[in-house]
């Protein structure tokens, strides 16, 4: 009580531990793994946008045409495109996920990001760790592609192919004008009676340069598309006249059979084969025997290739030491696996055969890159580890 307030010290005790002593490294990695991880993501993000949109460019270009040539409006275009954006992202999909590996593990490797890492004792398998996760997202993504989503839109492909030839066939059926279906075809009919029957009938194929043929007929009919085969004329009572070599060849027929789907952009709709079904439906099909289960497994092994091609990706970049010249050589060799890796792919394809029986050799495509791939991230790691100096005594 005698001493001034100002030199009385009060020390407190530290406040109890609630949490348990964490690992600091641990956690910094576990940073680290967040931060990886969005910026792949981010990237893969961009990388399939703009692979996506030129490809879709590159065929909406091809398909502006032909519509515009059948005379379809904006919104079949629409349709169209639409139903083919689930075959474009198959092909986006996993280049994305391969350059996002490369982009994130070169800028790592520039900003010495890689080498920090390694000082806090992160091996190169522990950083694939983010890439792991970006591959499986990728492959996820891309087996609801190849297993739903793009059997979908090939069977409604069809289908609407079909009613849009079916439309284009049906425009032929205008009296009194002369009617050019495609490029160097051109038809002509006087009457359509309430039978339905066609009178006078003239049609002209000059598609081919070399072969000019000219047909002429009292009365047709239109034979729509069935199960198997396109819409079909039948011509009675004409002449068939065809310019060939400089000179022409005149035949007078009762009855002509004359293809319109030779001409058409499209046909009947084919009957849905193994890849026009979803995979729940392909495999309750037994009548189709092996080509079900080969089917099953190219989708199953197309999801797998974008995880090992991220990690093959990744593990190229973890070869050598730091390098004022850049890391390209990294770059190249993450390419060149990449290539080597779908090529084989390739090889096990054709060496399955039609019947698919060997349909497991799919799989020796993904399970060879990530073989690959953890093989690179171990060499990584070996050639980072100090080397013993063994003394020769004197």
């Amino acid at each position: 009580m005698g001493g001034p307030a100002s030199r009385l010290t009060l020390s407190r005790p530290p406040p109890p531990a609630l949490d348990p002593p964490r690992d600091e490294g641990a956690a910094t990695l576990t940073r680290y793994d967040r931060y990886a991880l969005g910026a792949q993501v981010q990237a893969f993000g961009v990388f399939a946008l703009i692979l996506a949109m030129v490809w879709w460019i590159n065929g909406a270009v091809a398909l502006v045409d032909t519509l515009l040539r059948d005379g379809q409006n904006v919104g079949t275009f629409l349709e169209f495109s639409a139903l083919s954006l689930p075959g474009v992202v198959r092909i986006a999909v996993p280049l994305a996920a391969v350059a996002a590996a490369l982009y994130v593990a070169n800028r790592q490797r520039a900003d010495s990001e890689v080498v920090a890492a390694h000082a806090a004792g992160a091996s190169s398998l522990r950083l694939a760790r983010p890439v792991l996760l970006l591959g499986l997202v990728a492959g996820l993504l891309l087996a609801l592609v190849v297993h739903l989503l793009l059997p979908l839109a090939r069977e409604r492909l069809d289908v609407r192919t079909a009613q849009v030839a079916e439309g284009a066939t049906a425009r032929l059926l205008t009296p009194g004008a002369f009617v050019e279906p495609a490029d160097g075809v051109t038809f002509y009919v006087r009457e359509i009676t309430p039978a339905s029957e066609l009178l006078d009938v003239l049609l002209s194929d000059a598609r081919d340069p070399e072969r000019r043929a000219l047909f002429t007929a009292r009365r047709a009919l239109l034979l729509p598309a069935e199960e198997g085969r396109g819409a079909q004329l039948l011509m009675f009572d004409g002449l068939s006249q065809v310019l060939r070599g400089g000179r022409l060849y005149t035949t007078r027929f009762e009855d002509f059979l004359y293809d319109l789907a030779l001409f058409s952009s499209g046909g009947e709709a084919a009957p849905p084969g193994p890849r026009d079904l979803t995979t729940a439906a392909l495999v309750r099909r037994d009548d189709l025997g092996a080509r079900r289960w080969d089917e099953v497994a190219r989708r199953t092994a197309e999801s797998l290739t974008a995880v090992a091609g991220a990690l093959l990706g990744f593990s190229a970049m973890m070869q050598g030491a730091f390098n004022r010249g850049g890391t390209w050589r990294q770059v190249v060799l993450g390419v060149f696996l990449v290539i080597a890796m779908k090529l084989l792919e390739g090889a096990a394809t054709s060496a399955i055969g039609r019947d698919g029986t060997g349909w497991p050799l799919h799989f020796v495509s993904p399970l060879a890159g990530a073989a690959l791939a953890a093989f690179l991230l171990w060499n990584a790691d070996r050639a980072r580890r100090p080397r013993r100096r063994w003394m020769v005594p004197a």
